[in-house]
């Protein structure tokens, strides 16, 4: 097509699903960007008037594709925007590779901006791809394409259960079929964008729509920073954050994505490799042969000889406290101590003490004085008996009644004695005493078993 109504110079410069943009000369001889519906979707009213929405949207905006007026020719809508001197993101990236993320920071900064303004008008433009961002020759960008866009709590034309926009970049409730769609949205494919720019890639990459749609709602796209290693971690970390499935995890807005993103640039990488020494340092010993220690010192790293003289001092250790414990006397096992079973308390020796008193009586009478329990243990019953000066009297007659002994007085902790044997009576006898008499004293009697 080399011209169409008033235009002239016709050459294609981009394609989508929806419209074909051309390059034209206006009228009055300016370069113009044409966006023409084709013929088979101008029939449908749903899609021309989703079409020519995008002329009413009157947004206007440094880093947005202007548009300068809409109409018909043939039956065919139009659309006369701003042309822009650059080429599409995708195409930069297939001709030149990913870019460095200082130039794909200017990128987002400048998109963020336009998403921005968007979203404060009410808009949401619900298809943010490489292909709709015009970079331009000096490496600033503009956001085109507002074909599809939305706005907010309108639902004429738009607001359809349909999938809307490119499924390679199109956020996860884009992919579910969601009916309400937030500027978040515009957020996670802005993101999307970043991913491509940086790695050359989508996030996600299968053979079919609905497989890709599934990886963007139950998948977790593989990190920036793995896909390519060039690029800060900081940075591909700020890339997942607007990747996220959840739209309230995402950042607040597209201007703050793309701030976060910039300033990860200046942020070192904590997975970034130590830097190198300086090269004095390393020319230390230049010119000169130098100990190997003293270069190792030299270069921060520990000499050979205080690593082995660690090592031995700990060996030494070990063996000394081994010595001290086979050195240490064994302590013997203590042994239960036997218990020694007490004797029976059936025939315990009784100690009884008598007093020999004098009396009126033919013969002394045995008076209990005391009786105590004796200890425990084997011994022998003693008498201790008192003589004392006694008068023989004459007996009145031969024969009298033997002496009953008294029964010694026992403890209640045991059973009594068995009773003794009485005492034979004493023998009376007419002999006098020798005088002097002898000095009282004190007669043990031990008793037999």
């Amino acid at each position: 097509m080399r011209s169409f109504g008033p235009y002239t110079n016709l050459v294609e410069i981009g394609r989508g699903g929806m419209a074909v943009v051309y390059r034209a000369t206006a009228p009055d001889g300016r370069l113009v960007a044409l966006k023409l519906l084709p013929p088979h979707l101008a029939a449908d009213p749903t899609m021309r008037a989703r079409f020519e929405q995008e002329s009413h949207l009157g947004l206007d905006h440094p880093n947005i594709v202007r548009v300068n007026r809409s109409g018909m020719v043939d039956g065919t809508p139009y659309i006369e925007m701003e042309y822009v001197a650059g080429e599409s993101l995708d195409r930069l990236v297939a001709r030149a590779g990913p870019l460095s993320p200082e130039a794909a920071a200017r990128i987002l900064l400048d998109a963020g901006r336009a998403l921005d303004y968007a979203h404060a008008c009410g808009v949401i433009h619900r298809d943010v791809k490489p292909s709709n961002v015009i970079v331009r020759t000096d490496g600033s960008a503009m956001l085109a394409d507002f074909g599809v866009a939305k706005a907010m709590g309108v639902t004429a034309h738009t607001a359809t259960m349909t999938r809307v926009g490119s499924v390679f970049f199109m956020s996860p409730e884009q992919a579910a079929g969601a009916f309400e769609i937030t500027p978040a949205s515009d957020i996670y494919s802005l993101g999307a964008t970043a991913y491509y720019a940086l790695t050359g890639h989508a996030p996600f990459e299968a053979g079919t729509d609905v497989a890709i749609a599934r990886q963007h709602i139950e998948q977790l796209p593989r990190h920036v920073s793995d896909l390519r290693p060039a690029v800060p971690r900081t940075v591909g970390d700020v890339v997942m954050w607007a990747l996220q499935k959840s739209p309230s995890q995402r950042p607040a807005s597209a201007g703050a994505f793309a701030r976060s993103f910039a300033a990860a640039l200046r942020t070192p990488s904590p997975l970034q490799p130590r830097p190198q020494a300086a090269p004095k340092r390393a020319s230390a010993f230049a010119g000169r042969s130098a100990p190997a220690d003293t270069v190792l010192e030299h270069n921060e790293r520990t000499p050979a000889w205080l690593l082995a003289g660690f090592v031995g001092m700990a060996v030494l250790t070990c063996l000394a406290v081994f010595a001290v414990l086979l050195l240490l006397p064994s302590r013997p096992t203590p042994r239960p101590t036997p218990t020694r079973a007490l004797p029976q308390a059936t025939a315990q020796p009784v100690l009884s003490i008598f007093t020999v008193q004098p009396t009126d009586t033919p013969a002394s009478v045995l008076v209990p004085a005391t009786a105590t329990q004796g200890p425990m243990v084997p011994a022998l019953p003693v008498l201790v008996a008192t003589a004392t000066p006694q008068r023989i009297l004459p007996a009145p007659a031969p024969t009298r009644a033997p002496i009953i002994p008294l029964t010694p007085i026992t403890s209640d902790a045991t059973p009594p004695p068995p009773a003794p044997t009485p005492l034979p009576p004493l023998p009376v006898t007419d002999t006098p005493l020798p005088s002097p008499l002898p000095t009282p004293g004190i007669i043990v009697v031990t008793a037999g078993p």
